[in-house]
């Protein structure tokens, strides 16, 4: 009895062990896939940066021209400030460091200064337009969250909309989950995703892209970073998406 005891228990560790084994390797296959796509994201943005600096001081070219190249150099500038923001945001999670700051804030305002934001960002060969409804009972509600990240938050569900979007309006909707939760949603028109993806996209490190024939440019930590974050503010998030048809992005936060 004792002998057939301590066989079951050492097969109980040993697959134990098998399984954390397996969880570790397919963590070094993430990072390692993680940190190549970084390094690519990285040196993407400065070769334009340094390239365009370059033609801007070549006398050659009138200024239509230069303030063109000055533009390119801006919009790189943005992406990898961006890149850098999420690798240190994702530092901070992971360490505990980030801390949610509280404040009341009007929640329509805050909608409509991330719309005001991203509008500016729709490539012009985009149809795309950004939009909000509600379903609120009061117009102007306050709220008791932090602005900086439901605006973090927001501009990352719309950001995503406009890059896996081509034509199409983007809608924030905004109502009652229950009574003490508020329900949030960012709908697009965008490309969609597979169902068998669905579950992993909110893992870190992880960027889906079916088309090897578009460049979708970013880190793959955005996601995650928007479910760390809601998970600081007592709330979850969840997607549905149907391929070819959109995708709804879904969250909640407490009725404070």
């Amino acid at each position: 009895f004792w002998n057939k005891s301590l066989q079951k228990r050492i097969a109980v560790k040993t697959y134990e062990l098998n399984k954390t084994k397996e969880k570790a390797k397919e963590s070094n296959l993430l990072k390692s896939s993680f940190l190549a796509n970084i390094s690519h994201e990285i040196r993407t943005p400065l070769n334009a940066i340094q390239g365009f600096s370059e033609l801007l001081s070549n006398e050659t070219f009138d200024m239509t021209q230069k303030k063109k190249y000055a533009e390119i150099i801006n919009s790189n500038c943005k992406s990898l400030t961006n890149l850098i923001d999420e690798i240190l945001d994702l530092s901070k999670i992971e360490s505990g460091l980030i801390s949610i700051q509280k404040q009341k804030i009007n929640l329509a305002k805050c909608i409509q200064e991330v719309i005001d934001l991203n509008r500016p960002n729709i490539p012009n060969n985009k149809n795309i337009q950004i939009q909000s409804t509600t379903q609120l009972l009061q117009e102007n509600l306050e709220i008791n969250t932090d602005s900086f990240r439901l605006k973090q938050i927001l501009n990352h569900l719309i950001s995503n909309a406009i890059k896996f979007s081509s034509h199409g309006i983007i809608t924030i909707k905004t109502g009652y989950n229950s009574s003490s939760e508020l329900l949030f949603c960012v709908e697009d028109k965008g490309i969609g995703i597979e169902e068998s993806e669905i579950p992993l996209i909110f893992d870190r490190f992880t960027k889906i892209e079916k088309d090897s024939t578009i460049l979708y440019r970013g880190s793959g930590l955005g996601l995650h970073i928007c479910k760390k974050l809601l998970e600081l503010m007592n709330g979850e998030i969840w997607v549905k998406s149907t391929m070819g048809v959109g995708s709804s992005f879904y969250f909640t936060l407490p009725l404070d």
